[in-house]
């Protein structure tokens, strides 16, 4: 009878620990998750350093994405000639089917394998005296 008188006076305190360890690990969660995903200031070094193989085997964190609306709003890329950007944002490969495009990866979603399913890329287009006279934000899904 002591046994379980003591189970019932300890269980509220037991439940209270619990609720408050689950408080502080939900807290945690979202402070990370909110910097995580907070806007930063384009920074030319951090952006060229973030392509697919140096994030995906987390050697550090994807930058890209969070830097893309600094970018697009206060650079004025459109108007520069390609050199000035390639100075700025890194040389690409080109995947594109349109010489006159250029797309640098900004962040990707993976399903259950390594393959991913959904991502966004910046998407780069030139005219034919190479200055740049578009940039958007492309949005993909396999």
């Amino acid at each position: 009878m002591k046994k379980l008188m003591l189970v019932i006076l300890s269980l509220p305190i037991i439940l209270s620990i619990g609720l408050l360890a689950l408080g502080f690990a939900t807290h945690y969660w979202y402070k990370v998750k909110w910097v995580v995903e907070s806007d930063i200031p384009f920074e030319s070094e951090k952006w060229k350093n973030g392509t697919i193989p140096q994030t995906l085997g987390n050697s550090i964190e994807p930058y890209r994405h969070r830097m893309i609306s600094d970018l697009l709003e206060n650079k004025r890329l459109v108007g520069k000639p390609k050199q000035e950007v390639i100075n700025m944002l890194g040389s690409q490969r080109n995947y594109m089917d349109d010489i006159y495009q250029e797309s640098y990866w900004l962040t990707s979603e993976n399903g259950t394998d390594i393959d991913p399913i959904a991502g966004k890329n910046l998407v780069l287009t030139y005219n034919d005296k190479d200055i740049l006279i578009n940039a958007e934000i492309v949005t993909w899904e396999h």
